[in-house]
């Protein structure tokens, strides 16, 4: 966290709270968020590491998982045809450490890759 985040402002919506593009190389904060894609049709949530939620998206996001079950990450269940994403500033991101990848997933189902957990961060 870089700031303190102390008001949701758009009603039903996943508020993003940054990401390191944003910070280290200057990418423009707009209130549509970057968003990654898995194809054309297929776009969320760009990495779901700082975000914010209100009730209403939490009630919304859990009948999400409870009607179609966890379906592959995190940030590829936070669709943005599905659930609202906006951008209000910068109060967190991830630290990007060169070629060493800050997660706890391996690989992206939709890719043919495994989601081997990665608990210890390891490359």
């Amino acid at each position: 966290m870089v700031e303190k985040y102390e008001h949701h402002a758009v009603y039903n919506s996943i508020c993003y709270l940054g990401g390191h593009e944003q910070v280290k190389q200057g990418w423009q904060v707009l209130p549509t968020p970057p968003h990654a894609s898995e194809g054309p049709n297929y776009h969320f949530i760009c990495r779901a590491h700082a975000y914010a939620i209100d009730p209403a998206v939490a009630k919304n996001m859990l009948a999400h998982v409870i009607r179609y079950g966890i379906t592959g990450p995190l940030d590829i269940l936070l669709r943005a045809d599905i659930f609202p994403i906006h951008q209000m500033g910068i109060y967190a991101y991830n630290e990007w450490d060169g070629d060493k990848l800050n997660t706890t997933i391996k690989g992206r189902p939709l890719e043919g890759r495994s989601t081997e957990r990665n608990d210890d961060l390891s490359i």
